[in-house]
């Protein structure tokens, strides 16, 4: 760590949460000190950290023990519990008084000790003044592995009282799953504070450019991941599930005969499961893809003003605000662009399920027609099987009359019955030699094929 950088943690949090039992649990106070609420549901901190020689780790978790004893009206464990579920997630701002900023590295470990990099991709925006060369530049900050790949897979930050690393994010979705994120602020030269002021304040009515950003990015970046990874393990189900059942040779039409009729049932069951879990995630890709619109122009709305306000320092955001959902991504505002590829990928989720949901269904309703034509072949034995016990049990005595005939017999001959019987003797013969040839040709498939 240099001596010329300072730190400001951001953290996110919800004012109330649901407990296990469905009971609301809420925050003690509505006006604690030192905050800002968004939206009337969600409470942002901040904590300053002046030069140190400290690592970030370190001045990260004291930040986060303060938060949470701001919450010791709960009890000391039972705040902190609440700080824990009621995350949304944290960002790190760095800030150096020169460029170099964009230069600097910071270290995180996966929970199995795989170190990765937070490193600078992108300058978000500019703020600068009128004959003035001091700018303030805002970076955006993204996670490498060592070999300077980016890491794409969603992952949350996780704390002990002594170590904080990132985990995987959990698919549950009742998870809290809080996301961490990085950002650089340079300015060019010493440390302007009527600029720093300009990004850190702002009216009574307004909230700061930076905790804009921050809140914003937090939120997307939450309810996608949460989304995304969700989306991506019924996906793979999904296609294993349509695989197996649509190209395996076992369940084609000509073999499915092989298969019991216990196992047709528990295929169709496991069928009707996997696609109740399908609809309902489609459902949800659909709400989140809502808000993160709704919150993306709202964002975009608040930018524009802030670009277009009157004061010293003017607001450069490298990039287009209006009608920035029709636009290209390259011509989008850097601010913007992680809102257009999450609408755009929720999007291609959305659609994809939705026909692979239709696809699903179509093997639903074929496996309903296996299970259909046994239960009409089931009949058909029954029918025959009653038939025979009827002529056995009337014997020799059996009366047979036949008013459509005209013909009233009295009694029928004991050869006539027999070979009546001897008939629907054979027809049981073939079916039981069809289902013998049948089960010896699965058998054969099986060993064989």
């Amino acid at each position: 760590m240099s001596d010329n950088f300072e730190y400001v943690f951001y953290f996110l949090l919800r004012r109330s949460i649901f407990k296990s039992d469905g009971e609301e649990w809420r925050e003690p106070d509505d006006d604690i000190s030192g905050s800002m609420l968004f939206e009337s549901d969600k409470r942002l901190f901040r904590f300053d950290v002046e030069q140190s020689e400290q690592s970030w780790q370190y001045h990260y978790l004291q930040k986060w023990q303060e938060l949470q004893n701001i919450y010791t009206d709960l009890g000391d464990e039972i705040g902190r519990q609440y700080c824990q579920q009621a995350l949304f997630g944290a960002t790190m701002l760095i800030i150096s008084p020169n460029d170099n900023v964009k230069q600097h590295v910071v270290d995180i470990d996966l929970q199995d000790k795989q170190q990765l990099q937070f490193k600078a991709d992108k300058l978000l925006c500019k703020l600068e003044q009128s004959g003035v060369e001091q700018v303030g530049k805002l970076w955006n900050f993204v996670l490498k592995t060592q070999e300077n790949k980016p890491f794409l897979d969603h992952l949350q930050i996780h704390t002990t009282d002594s170590e904080l690393f990132l985990k995987p994010t959990s698919h549950a979705e009742l998870q809290p799953n809080p996301v961490f994120s990085v950002y650089g602020l340079s300015f060019g030269g010493e440390i302007n504070q009527k600029l720093a002021a300009r990004l850190t304040s702002a009216p009574s009515n307004r909230h700061p450019l930076l905790s804009t950003i921050f809140t914003r990015s937090i939120i997307s970046q939450w309810q996608f991941g949460r989304i995304d990874i969700e989306s991506k393990r019924l996906k793979k189900q999904l296609q294993a599930n349509n695989t197996k059942y649509s190209n395996n040779s076992q369940y084609q039409a000509d073999n499915v005969h092989c298969i019991s009729t216990r196992d047709l049932e528990q295929q169709l069951q496991e069928m009707q499961t996997l696609n109740n879990k399908l609809v309902y995630l489609n459902s949800r890709i659909q709400s989140a893809n809502q808000t993160l619109e709704i919150n993306s122009k709202n964002f975009a709305r608040r930018l524009e003003i802030l670009r277009q306000e009157d004061n010293t320092w003017q607001l450069d955001l490298c990039g287009e605000t209006k009608q920035w959902q029709e636009k290209e991504e390259f011509e989008i505002t850097p601010l913007l662009v992680s809102y257009h590829r999450g609408i755009r990928r929720l999007e291609y989720q959305h659609n994809y399920l939705d026909s692979q949901i239709k696809y699903l269904q179509g093997l639903q309703t074929k496996w309903q027609l296996y299970l259909s034509q046994r239960q009409t072949q089931r009949s058909e034995y029954l029918n025959v099987i009653i038939t025979i016990v009827t002529f056995l049990l009337a014997g020799q005595g059996m009366t047979f009359n036949s008013k459509l005939l005209g013909i009233n017999i009295a009694e029928v001959d004991a050869w006539v019955i027999q070979l009546a019987v001897f008939a629907l003797f054979l027809l049981v013969l073939k079916y039981i030699f069809k289902w013998l040839v049948g089960k010896f040709n699965c058998i054969k498939r099986k060993f064989f094929s």
